[in-house]
């Protein structure tokens, strides 16, 4: 009986466990701008790599490497539509997920200017869904909102947490440094 009653009580934990584990956070709304830009680092690829996370699917041989710091709640990783990641006129892929530090790598398929164009979370949808007419639209909800670049003094601390162009052989070396800037920044130990 005892032995019944620890069972049916260990049950009880674990099911409250899991069920507190397992329900994601809710999605923040759209359109949403990072709090902060952490990291800036320009790349430029030897080997062109096809980007899959865009409708247009171009050959990249440039673009930037990003670190955002952002709603916690958008980095949860989801078997789902997610709010894409806008950088100015591209696509950012979230090369890296951030939850619960709330903290992003990207990647910037082209070298916008950070000094002009807004980064934002727009509406929930696939990347690979998204191409130059609803990056137009969404760029205007954005604007409405309120979102715009960030501050020059933060994109020039950015600059300077990122360093020179990067000159790589391919993407591979690009993830690479996504997983190296993934434990800088983003596990528990590089938190504040």
């Amino acid at each position: 009986m005892i032995l019944r009653a620890a069972l049916c009580g260990l049950v009880v934990v674990l099911v409250t466990a899991l069920g507190a584990v397992a329900a994601p956070p809710a999605l923040p709304e759209t359109p949403l701008a990072p709090f902060e830009l952490l990291y800036a680092r320009p790349f430029t690829l030897a080997e062109p790599m096809e980007y899959l996370w865009s409708k247009e699917r171009p050959m990249v041989t440039s673009g930037w490497l990003l670190v955002l710091e952002v709603d916690p709640a958008v980095a949860y990783p989801r078997q789902t539509a997610l709010p894409v990641l806008y950088a100015g006129d591209q696509v950012a892929h979230y090369a890296m997920k951030g939850y619960p530090s709330g903290r992003i790598v990207a990647v910037v398929p082209a070298r916008i200017d950070l000094q002009s164009a807004p980064i934002w979370f727009g509406t929930p949808t696939l990347p690979e869904q998204v191409d130059q007419a609803i990056i137009q639209a969404e760029e205007v909800l954005a604007r409405e909102a309120g979102i715009g670049p960030f501050p020059s003094g933060v994109v020039e601390a950015a600059l300077a947490a990122g360093g020179p162009e990067l000159v790589l052989n391919s993407s591979l070396d690009l993830e690479a440094l996504g997983r190296e800037l993934h434990v800088r920044y983003l596990e528990p130990a590089a938190l504040k």
